[in-house]
């Protein structure tokens, strides 16, 4: 595996001048419906398709729409979650009262405002996916 990659977006592929680093921290931030949570699906998408592993912090939608999210681009979410491709880390759900428990696609639930606990489950989300320093 290369310790270079790239987001498999053509415009961030530009912008960053066609590699990253692996290891490298990218935030996507801007403000509400400028387009973070569907480049973030789309860069997924990328790494999915080359058969990498995704960990996938969720903390603006529920389970449910993120995958119908996946799907509108084209890629099943079950599938990639049952073969051990996405992880995904529900930071969303725990604010939802009453309801039966962790969805079934989620790797783990999360309150992210408790972040020494959000950075232990994205740790041992990325130990699990064997993704962890490589």
């Amino acid at each position: 595996m290369s310790d270079r990659f790239r987001f498999g977006v053509d415009v961030l592929d530009y912008l960053f001048f066609g590699d990253v680093p692996r290891n490298s921290l990218v935030v996507l931030e801007g403000s509400g419906g400028s387009g973070k949570s569907i480049l973030a699906l789309y860069i997924a998408k990328g790494f999915l398709s080359r058969g990498e592993e995704v960990v996938y912090v969720e903390l603006d939608d529920d389970v449910d729409t993120l995958r119908e999210g996946f799907g509108s681009i084209g890629v099943d979410a079950d599938k990639a979650v049952s073969e051990g491709k996405l992880y995904i880390l529900d930071g969303f759900s725990f604010r939802m009262r009453g309801r039966p428990g962790k969805h079934p696609l989620a790797y783990d639930e999360v309150n992210p405002t408790n972040i020494e606990v959000l950075q232990t489950k994205i740790l041992s989300a990325l130990d699990t996916a064997k993704m962890y320093r490589r």
